[in-house]
């Protein structure tokens, strides 16, 4: 079993998947990412390993004000409400501007 890290420091700003793995496969850094990521994102250098101990996380979406909603956003933030209410489209609602 390897070793913990002791003593790192510093961070790694990512803006490309490939560029995050790339980072992590040149052993840069180290990353926490949620289950899914590895199905999604693969590099032959890198390994994902589960995490225990860690409370879950949460998401959020969010948009400007002063914009309108457009027809996608508000299709996902619905999905989004129905996966969360056990698939029941019942407390949903449309998105409008403020």
């Amino acid at each position: 079993m390897p070793e913990p890290l002791q003593g790192v420091r510093g961070h790694a700003v990512a803006h490309h998947p490939d560029e995050w793995l790339n980072t992590i496969a040149h052993g840069q850094c180290i990353s926490l990412t949620p289950e899914a990521t590895a199905r999604f994102y693969q590099h032959p250098d890198v390994v994902y390993r589960p995490v225990t101990g860690v409370s879950p996380s949460q998401i959020g979406v969010a948009w400007p004000r002063t914009q309108p909603v457009d027809d996608t956003v508000n299709a996902f933030v619905l999905s989004c409400r129905a996966v969360c209410n056990d698939g029941t489209l019942a407390e949903t609602s449309l998105i409008t501007g403020r």
